[in-house]
């Protein structure tokens, strides 16, 4: 499967949402996988400085990633193919201060 990007304008004030529309992107993903389109919802990353909020996902096609923004009710500025490298996405992450952290379904942890 390939990676994409998907940005997405979210303003300082809607960003305490983040967490639940994570969670809904993941749930969305996980539909369209039942449903027989495999995609992955593999995490979100927010930009405050920005008001940019970025979903990554693994699909076989740009197609699948905009029926999971349709799924989601989601409007975004644009969706882009993405190459991962260094720790898979699924395997950590990086705090602000540049530590290697792991997520989990608990929370991050150093």
């Amino acid at each position: 499967m390939t990676g994409y990007v998907v940005e997405v304008y979210v303003s300082r004030h809607r960003a305490t949402g983040l967490d639940d529309m994570s969670a809904r992107a993941r749930r969305a993903a996980e539909d369209l996988a039942r449903a027989g389109t495999p995609v992955v919802y593999v995490r979100s990353v927010f930009l405050p400085e920005d008001e940019t909020c970025f979903h990554f996902f693994e699909a076989p096609s740009r197609e699948a990633i905009q029926k999971t923004c349709s799924h989601l009710g989601l409007t975004f500025e644009r969706i882009a193919e993405a190459t991962s490298f260094g720790l898979s996405p699924l395997e950590g992450v990086v705090d602000d201060l540049g530590r290697s952290c792991m997520k989990t379904d608990r929370g991050t942890r150093s």
